[in-house]
């Protein structure tokens, strides 16, 4: 009996700590506004992208974007989101937050 209630408050306590963790990655994901950094730089990068269709070659202002040392699995993955659940602040941080978990 001891052994099925340490299991079973081992299961209840991890429950309640990937719940914890999903709260708190995804709580308020997309709430906020873009400033004027690298975030910005980076989503209009994924977005131009997603918009031409374009998976080779990052642009900004539509240029070929030679500044950016991004690497690219980041921003594909960012304009994969876009063209799967559309353009949107939630959707260009969702990637993110699933590699974290």
């Amino acid at each position: 009996m001891g052994k099925k209630v340490e299991t079973g408050l081992l299961l209840t306590v991890l429950s309640g700590a990937t719940l914890l963790i999903v709260y708190m990655l995804f709580h308020n994901l997309g709430a906020g506004y873009l400033i004027s950094t690298d975030e910005a730089y980076h989503a209009t990068n994924a977005y131009e992208m997603y918009k031409q269709s374009n998976w080779i070659v990052n642009t900004y202002k539509y240029a070929a974007d030679y500044f950016n040392s991004k690497p690219p699995l980041c921003l594909d993955m960012m304009a994969i989101c876009y063209k799967l659940l559309g353009v949107c602040n939630f959707r260009r941080a969702f990637h993110l937050q699933l590699a974290v978990f």
